[in-house]
């Protein structure tokens, strides 16, 4: 059987062959490299805009709006006993923004409140802020929010939880408390490590008037998992300080705290994620107020029915149900997409009563009810 011709042998029989596979491979060669020209170009234009509107959101700082921080410097005590011997005014809370909550426990008059912080968050880093830039805190809007703090717990790891933390923490002197990721990332943005602590499921911390406990849970969930999972160890450099770009902070894990304090009982669940082992932890806890977490809740199934039933809470705050990406906060609270907040206060209304929802503007202190039952004897 004859061997087929080569292709040298073919070209100089018919000399178009080659012509026309010549100019053909120019073709592809010349639409490849227009094609990458074209893709290069587009991702630096992408680029370009990203950055620019990352500076024009730093720009548009603060993120609080006037009210909203006039709000928030009030004074934290007008009526605290003036004389010992005249007990404590009652605690009061405020929410501060997505999961943020501020407890203060007022002592003598003039003298200042025992105060506990959780997820203190106002910088409010836009999309573009963090796909180009540091995390950075605006330290200025963060003083006028925050000037008192002793101890501030962190949930997870995520920026819109511990974005703000270390800032708020150096200045006022506050122990963090929170995961190893939490202390890790704290400290890599300039946290001294020895403001940390790390609570991990089920232990205890007493400071001050306020008793911790923390209980593991799941992170809430998107349609495709959890963002950013993973861990951040400590980097084995202390005093070198490094922002972390927001996808670098990892969740970490996520603790909800039980907090005690004056006789009162308070739950704070920053992430709409629940487990089974979670739920038989608080089954029964009955907290005077429960702080719940709204975001990404529709993607867990019965999320009020399972949680409200297992807490039992007297009172039910809703928090992290703003949009947090850029937004300034003011008192009409630009929501978080997904978030039906109308649907979650009919399920506060029906499964625990219809007075049980605490509705608050941002930073509008709430002085919490007397305790059902009386505090232990010093």
């Amino acid at each position: 059987m004859a061997s087929p011709p080569s292709r040298a042998a073919t070209t100089a029989a018919n000399p178009w062959n080659g012509r026309v596979r010549t100019a053909y491979t120019g073709a592809m060669r010349t639409r490849t490299r227009n094609w990458l020209l074209g893709s290069g170009a587009f991702l630096l234009l992408l680029l370009a805009g990203l950055f620019v509107m990352g500076r024009a959101s730093r720009a548009q700082r603060p993120k609080l709006s006037p009210a909203v921080l006039n709000r928030a410097e009030e004074p934290p005590c007008p009526d605290a006993p003036a004389a010992q011997g005249e007990g404590r005014a009652s605690p009061r809370a405020s929410w501060t923004g997505i999961a943020g909550v501020r407890l203060e426990v007022c002592g003598l008059a003039g003298s200042p409140p025992a105060t506990l912080l959780v997820d203190p968050y106002v910088t409010r880093h836009s999309y573009p802020e963090l796909a180009l830039f540091p995390v950075d805190a605006d330290a200025a809007t963060l003083a006028r929010a925050f000037p008192r703090a002793d101890i501030i717990l962190v949930g997870h790891s995520h920026h819109d939880h511990l974005g703000d933390v270390p800032e708020v923490a150096r200045r006022t002197g506050a122990t963090v408390v929170g995961t190893e990721t939490t202390c890790a990332l704290a400290v890599q943005m300039g946290l001294p490590p020895a403001q940390c602590r790390v609570l991990r499921d089920g232990q205890l911390l007493r400071m001050g008037p306020f008793e911790v406990e923390a209980v593991a849970h799941p992170h809430g969930r998107t349609v495709l998992g959890v963002p950013f999972p993973g861990e951040v160890a400590p980097s084995g450099e202390p005093g070198t300080v490094r922002l972390p770009r927001g996808w670098e902070m990892k969740m970490g894990g996520a603790l909800a705290f039980i907090v005690r304090v004056e006789g009162r009982t308070l739950y704070h669940q920053g992430s709409a994620g629940l487990s089974d082992a979670q739920l038989e932890r608080v089954r029964g806890l009955k907290p005077d107020v429960a702080f719940l977490g709204l975001g990404l809740r529709q993607n867990t199934p019965d999320y009020e029915a399972r949680l409200l039933g297992a807490l039992q809470p007297k009172h039910v705050w809703a928090v992290h149900h703003d949009d947090f990406f850029g937004p300034v906060l003011g008192d009409e609270v630009p929501l978080l997409s997904g978030v039906d907040l109308p649907a979650f206060e009919r399920e506060v209304a029906a499964r625990v009563s219809p007075t049980a929802l605490v509705t608050r503007r941002p930073f509008e202190r709430w002085t919490l009810p007397p305790p059902s039952v009386p505090p232990p004897l010093p």
